[in-house]
């Protein structure tokens, strides 16, 4: 063998070696990144079993339960009684709340229909690229609604139109907004899809960050429109409440001590009685919780009637008449 031919083998050797040392690292790397993948689809495995646990039996249920405390809060606060003094019962509480109940879930349906309708016709306008004219001017129509709402939701957040307009109209501008801005967004990519030398696309991380942000604002504006809805609800429980008092068992109310400023409506009687000397009648039973009566007159006046907080006890003595 001549010193030519072996130093060919020797180089021939070398670089067989040099691919073997070269392909060692990429089968690691193909082993640690096939871990790592079992890993992350372990850890997502894991994520979506807590989250079937979690929100349906957690998070919904405390979403329900703070609507119906809302809607609860404003009903007793028409009447001049705040919640926090009531001091209910979480029973009591989601008893008072449950017709409440029905708003949040009305309002996340209808979004969910609202939201399909205008995806099935995004659908229909993209099926056919003859109507890419029309898609286009439809995209800009819907920018600009898209955009009008959003500027409506912003200057709705100034306090002297939050306390003038009427609950969830800036709420729902919000929401609107934000998701017609999402299908205009899916309507711009198809349309440049298309037409990729003619049209301009931002970048994909924008998008996605424009997308996250997007979301975001649809979550939060569907929660401040049930917030809006329960509470404005709560006050139209109250005015039925307050139309049907004279339908309740009216009650009559001795006490021993009188009353120094009976509500408007409310008939005083004197009585030749050691214990109880006065008597009220013209009262309704609001509520009754924490040994405590909230007593209303039967004619509920914003401006002139009362409601009275008294101690259920011993000291007073309650009868009650069926109602007339």
């Amino acid at each position: 063998m001549t010193t030519t031919e072996s130093h060919e083998q020797s180089q021939e050797r070398s670089a067989e070696s040099g691919e073997e040392i070269r392909q060692r690292p990429d089968e690691g790397s193909g082993e640690r990144s096939g871990e790592e993948a079992r890993r992350e689809a372990g850890l997502i495995a894991q994520l979506t079993a807590y989250s079937g646990i979690i929100a349906p039996t957690s998070l919904i249920t405390a979403l329900l339960f703070y609507f119906g405390y809302l809607a609860t809060r404003a009903r007793f606060e028409y009447f001049g009684v705040y919640l926090d003094l009531v001091n209910l019962s979480t029973p009591d509480l989601l008893l008072f709340g449950s017709e409440a109940l029905y708003v949040p879930v009305v309002i996340v349906g209808l979004a969910v229909l609202v939201s399909t309708g205008l995806r099935l016709a995004v659908q229909w306008l993209l099926a056919d690229p003859g109507r890419d004219t029309v898609s286009g001017w439809v995209t800009l129509a819907v920018l600009l609604v898209s955009l009008l709402l959003l500027l409506r939701a912003v200057i709705g957040l100034a306090p002297q139109v939050a306390r003038t307009e009427y609950p969830g109209i800036t709420a729902l501008s919000l929401t609107l907004g934000a998701l017609l801005l999402t299908y205009c967004e899916t309507l711009w990519r198809t349309l440049a899809a298309r037409r990729p030398q003619a049209a301009w696309t931002p970048p994909p991380a924008t998008v996605r960050t424009a997308r996250l942000a997007l979301i975001a604002l649809m979550v939060a504006g569907l929660f401040w429109t049930a917030n809006s809805f329960s509470f404005l609800y709560g006050n139209g429980q109250a005015l039925n409440d307050a139309q049907n008092l004279p339908e309740r068992p009216p009650v009559i109310l001795d006490t021993h001590d009188p009353i120094q400023i009976p509500p408007k409506g409310v008939v005083h009687i004197a009585l030749p009685d050691e214990k109880f000397r006065h008597r009220y009648i013209g009262l309704r039973l609001l509520v009754e919780s924490d040994k405590r009566l909230f007593l209303v007159p039967a004619r509920w006046s914003r401006t002139t009637s009362r409601t009275i907080v008294i101690e259920n006890s011993s000291d007073i003595r309650l009868q009650l008449a069926p109602p007339r």
